[in-house]
């Protein structure tokens, strides 16, 4: 064996799994704590969240209103994505496939909620919805 580059020198236990890695692997391991807060949007590209209705709009010469309450499971968040990717590329551009997958991912935060290590959870979108909206109020009223 050469190098040695390869070779698992660490094991980190991760939900009762221990997971083998070399230690330049381990030592890149951070607590999802320590990571940056990520800004709290109400637009991803040409997606807005809409202030009155539960929906996620697309706007772009025309509307394409998703409601968010259909997004019952990571499976119907993904259905979107790719009814979305199948639109006529003059109406829906790349950008605009990045812009819903950042959207989904802010008021969701489907590793978290939705479908942590490939496991779907039960969660309900009109709740993380409105602690999405309270997250909103609350940065509002500190500016």
């Amino acid at each position: 064996m050469g190098g040695g580059k390869n070779v698992l020198t660490a094991k980190v236990k991760v939900k009762s799994r221990e997971i083998p890695m070399t230690k330049s692997e381990a030592r890149m391991l951070i607590k999802a704590s320590d990571w940056p807060a990520r800004p709290l949007l109400k637009q991803w590209g040409n997606w807005h969240l809409c202030d009155d209705t539960p929906e996620l709009e697309l706007r772009v010469g025309f509307r394409y209103a998703i409601p968010l309450e259909t997004c019952t499971s990571t499976a119907q968040m993904l259905d979107w994505i790719f009814q979305i990717h199948e639109k006529n590329p003059h109406y829906a551009k790349e950008y605009d496939l990045a812009g819903l997958i950042a959207a989904l991912n802010d008021i969701f935060q489907p590793q978290a909620n939705c479908c942590s290590w490939g496991e779907e959870k039960e969660f309900s979108p009109e709740k993380l919805l409105a602690d999405y909206r309270r997250k909103l109020a609350r940065a509002k009223a500190k500016a």
